[in-house]
């Protein structure tokens, strides 16, 4: 027994050199291969780094892209939108145009219309002198004027035209000149048909020939 208890003993003692030996072998084999770890748990922390920061640009992009889109079918309604502000410019203009030709055509007609009407009124009977001779005067003052408007004018001088022609389709009961009795009977039937008392019909009256 003595025997074998002593050689168990000299197998361990031969054996823990060998361990020793081993341990000094393996120590900087699991060194590196902690730093290889090590390593690699840095560089997959950078990775996830990287990947969150893709999926954060990803989302910005298309978060971008939609506001580009947007701005895309903006632009082009906006450029509709201008497109027919020049084309109505250009017909604003166009109608300007036309119309300072018709004014350059128009105001002519218009002084030719208010001679005619003095003309008229100076060879017509003696009616109303003064109110429409002040009429003719008021038109050819407006004319001169230019804070009244081409159109303005013309109206004026067809309203005065108006007025001449209701004249002849009006009757009235106005002062004129005393008559000899024999003229009683168609004066007071005139009277009578401007005051509408009578049915319009032919009447004898004096009238007076100028040369």
């Amino acid at each position: 027994m003595k025997l074998i208890n002593a050689l168990l003993v000299a197998g361990a003692l031969a054996a823990t050199p060998v361990l020793a030996q081993d341990d000094e072998v393996l120590k900087p084999v699991v060194d590196e291969a902690a730093k290889i770890n090590e390593s690699a748990a840095k560089s997959q922390e950078k990775i996830n780094g990287i990947t969150d920061q893709i999926d954060s640009k990803l989302q910005q992009f298309k978060t971008l892209m939609k506001e580009i889109e947007g701005l895309e079918v903006y632009n082009t309604q906006l450029r509709k939108q201008i497109n027919n502000q020049e084309q109505e410019m250009a017909d604003l203009n166009a109608a300007i145009d036309e119309v300072s030709v018709v004014e350059r055509q128009i105001t002519p007609l218009m002084m030719r219309m208010i001679d005619g009407l003095e003309q008229f009124v100076a060879l017509d009977v003696p009616f109303l002198p003064e109110e429409r001779a002040n009429r003719v005067a008021d038109l050819r003052a407006m004319m001169d004027r230019a804070d009244v408007a081409a159109s303005e004018k013309f109206r004026r001088v067809m309203e005065a035209y108006q007025v001449e022609m209701d004249y002849g389709r009006t009757m009235e009961a106005r002062q004129w000149e005393e008559l000899d009795s024999s003229y009683r009977t168609q004066i007071t039937k005139g009277l009578r048909m401007a005051k509408k008392q009578l049915a319009p019909d032919l009447l004898m009256l004096p009238v007076a020939i100028t040369d």
